[in-house]
C-alpha cells in the first residue's frame, strides 16, 4: 500500500510460509520495477535493508495496541469489513470475495488511513502515553471506558 492504494495483493487461505511470502515478494518487485525500467539508465536505485541493528536506525518503542500507527492495520480492518459484505459460503467464493474486497477499498481511503497514523507520529517519539483512539471515539467519557484505571 502507498498513495496511490494497494500495489500488489495475493489472497492465500491456510498458513503462509516462507515459499508464499517469496512469491508474494517477487510480485511485488514486478509491480514496483517494471521490466523496461531495468536497464534505464535513469532509473532510480533504491536498495531495501532487511536489518534493524544500523547505525541509522534506531528502535522506537510504541504504546502499547497501536494499529492506528500501522496504515496497513487499518486497511486489513477495512478489507476484512469489504469480504464480510460478500458473504463467502465457501473456500471458492472466499477467495473471489479476498480478491474483490481488496480493490473495493478507495485509494482516498487508503491516504486517510496514512494521514491518520502521521497524527500520531510526534506524540510517539515524545513518549506520550496514547490511549487507543478508537477507545476515545466511541467511548469519549473516559470513565466508561474498558481500560479505565
Amino acid at each position: 500500500m502507498n498513495h496511490h492504494g494497494i500495489l500488489h495483493r495475493h489472497a492465500h487461505l491456510g498458513a503462509y510460509n516462507t515459499a508464499l511470502l517469496l512469491e508474494f515478494l517477487n510480485g511485488l518487485y514486478d509491480v514496483l520495477v517494471q521490466p523496461d525500467d531495468i536497464d534505464n539508465p535513469q532509473r532510480v536505485n533504491y536498495i531495501i535493508i532487511w536489518d534493524n541493528d544500523h547505525p541509522r536506525f534506531s528502535v522506537l518503542y510504541l504504546p502499547p495496541y497501536s494499529p492506528f500507527l500501522n496504515p496497513i492495520e487499518e486497511f486489513f480492518s477495512a478489507w476484512k469489513w469489504k469480504v464480510y459484505e460478500r458473504n463467502p459460503q465457501s473456500q471458492a467464493p472466499l477467495l473471489q470475495a479476498m480478491e474483490e474486497g481488496c480493490g473495493d477499498v478507495a485509494i482516498e481511503t487508503c491516504q486517510g488511513f496514512m494521514r491518520h497514523s502521521r497524527r500520531y507520529f510526534q506524540r510517539c517519539l515524545d513518549q506520550e502515553d496514547i490511549a487507543c483512539d478508537y477507545d476515545e471515539a466511541l467511548w469519549p467519557d473516559r470513565d466508561q471506558r474498558h481500560d479505565a484505571p
